[in-house]
C-alpha cells in the first residue's frame, strides 16, 4: 500500500491544497486504483446479488393465500378493536371467527358474514 500525504498525516497537518485535489487522495486506501466506472459496476452486481438472495429468502418463507367464496377464515382484531363482552381490552381475544368469506374485494380483501354484535 503507498502512503501519501492523507495516510500519514493527522487531519489537522494534512496542506489545505492536498484536501482540495482529489489526485492527492488517489494512493490512499480510502480510494483504489480501479476506474470509479468498474467500482461502480461492482457495486451494482453486489446489490443485485443481495437482492436476487433476499427474494430467495423471502419466496422461500412466505406463500400467497388464495381465498374463494365459501372459505372459513379467522379475523385479526387489532388495536383499537375488542370484544364488546369483554370488560378490559387486555382480555380480549387477538383473533375471532371463523367466519365465512362472502365474495374476494381483490386479491387482499375479502367481505366476511360477520353476527350483528361485531
Amino acid at each position: 500500500m503507498a502512503s501519501t500525504i492523507a495516510t500519514t498525516s493527522t487531519p489537522s497537518k494534512i496542506p489545505r491544497t492536498a484536501v482540495e485535489d482529489p489526485r492527492a487522495l488517489h494512493g490512499s486506501s480510502i480510494y483504489t486504483q480501479a476506474r470509479p466506472a468498474s467500482v461502480r459496476r461492482q457495486a451494482g452486481f453486489a446489490m443485485d446479488l443481495a437482492a436476487m438472495r433476499a427474494k430467495r429468502r423471502y419466496d422461500g418463507k412466505h406463500r400467497q393465500i388464495l381465498l374463494q367464496a365459501g372459505d372459513k377464515v379467522y379475523l385479526k382484531l387489532h388495536r383499537g378493536y375488542h370484544e364488546p363482552s369483554r370488560p378490559v381490552k387486555k382480555w380480549s381475544r387477538q383473533r375471532e371467527g371463523p367466519f365465512l368469506v362472502k365474495r374476494m374485494v381483490n386479491d387482499l380483501a375479502a367481505e366476511l358474514d360477520l353476527p350483528p354484535q361485531l
